[in-house]
């Protein structure tokens, strides 16, 4: 009769502290892939917010909400992002998109990264130029962009001083 006690699959198992790839740079497809998870998490509650404010139904007609409304749909926004993420970047520098992949946000000094420099530094000022009519999308894209440099870091990651590697 076996122990209900021992795992019989613990052979199989993983030590994640012992991953010889954890605290290397996130690969860029990887840091894609979660962006993309999170960006569809993000479209979850904007895009009610947007017909909930009008906004959409003013986009379909070719019209721009005016300047108050973008912005309080803008910080709305932010607070559901907070909301949805903000003990994941808390407790381990990660969305959840980043969590499900098994990255995660650092400082340059590979130390934790504390939630209010991730908000107002890494995420707050991106969030900013994205309201920006024109503009915002293109200096988005930019940003993105910056992935493809030797440090793989983002507008964003050298605004916040961090970086994105493989979680241990």
């Amino acid at each position: 009769m076996s122990d209900p006690n021992i795992n019989p699959y613990a052979s199989q198992t993983v030590n994640l502290e012992d991953d010889p790839r954890a605290g290397e740079l996130a690969s860029r497809w990887t840091r894609l892939w979660a962006a993309l998870i999170d960006a569809l998490i993000n479209m979850a509650y904007a895009i009610p917010l947007a017909f909930a404010f009008g906004t959409m139904q003013l986009a379909m007609k070719g019209q721009t909400p005016s300047f108050g409304t973008t912005l309080l749909l803008a910080c709305l926004g932010f607070l559901c992002f907070v909301a949805i993420h903000g003990y994941l970047l808390k407790t381990k520098g990660q969305t959840v998109g980043k969590s499900l992949l098994g990255i995660r946000i650092v400082s340059t000094s590979d130390q934790p990264v504390p939630l209010a420099q991730l908000l107002l530094r890494r995420y707050l000022p991106i969030s900013v130029v994205a309201i920006i009519p024109v503009v915002g999308g293109i200096l988005t894209v930019i940003d993105v962009l910056f992935i493809f440099r030797d440090d793989k870091r983002c507008i964003h990651d050298l605004i916040a001083d961090t970086k994105v590697v493989n979680a241990a």
